[in-house]
């Protein structure tokens, strides 16, 4: 089923809903119905916050602003200092603090238009990405060949 669902995510969480209410109709969780409520509460938060996430993904980040904030950063980068130099020669005995402000101010910036950028593309990978994908697939196909072992050991010692 999970391998031919569109949205498995939706199907895992309706497949544990349905698993849970069965269990307690059945009588094999006895828990008072404002407590089963609130389950079903928490897990439907889950899923709705897990769906806030996505969007992140599904919702590009504007090229044209990422472009026009990286046009901004380096003219601000080339007019602040002679601004900042302006004032310090008007206002301020100490020298190193406009220059303080001024490289403070650049590296805000700086951080901005890279979060920009990551926003952008957030889950592609870097390398300094786990590849969590292909690790929870080799980790699915050892855990299988781990129980496939098992159950092989447990076959041999019912026919000895």
């Amino acid at each position: 089923q999970l391998n031919v669902s569109s949205d498995g995510v939706a199907l895992v969480f309706s497949m544990i809903l349905a698993h849970l209410s069965a269990r307690r109709v059945a009588g094999g969780m006895w828990s008072e119905p404002p407590v089963f409520a609130r389950l079903h509460h928490e897990m439907s938060q889950g899923m709705l916050g897990f769906k806030h996430a996505r969007n992140v993904t599904d919702i590009p980040f504007p090229w044209p602003w990422k472009q026009v904030s990286a046009y901004l950063i380096v003219t601000f980068m080339a007019v602040f200092p002679f601004f900042s130099a302006a004032v310090r020669l008007v206002h301020y005995d100490a020298a190193w603090l406009p220059l303080l402000l001024t490289f403070l101010v650049i590296l805000s910036q700086c951080g901005m238009y890279s979060t920009a950028s990551t926003l952008e593309e957030p889950f592609d990978n870097h390398p300094n990405e786990l590849p969590c994908a292909m690790l929870q697939t080799v980790g699915r196909c050892e855990q299988v060949a781990r129980e496939g072992m098992e159950a092989g050991r447990r076959s041999i010692r019912d026919y000895s």
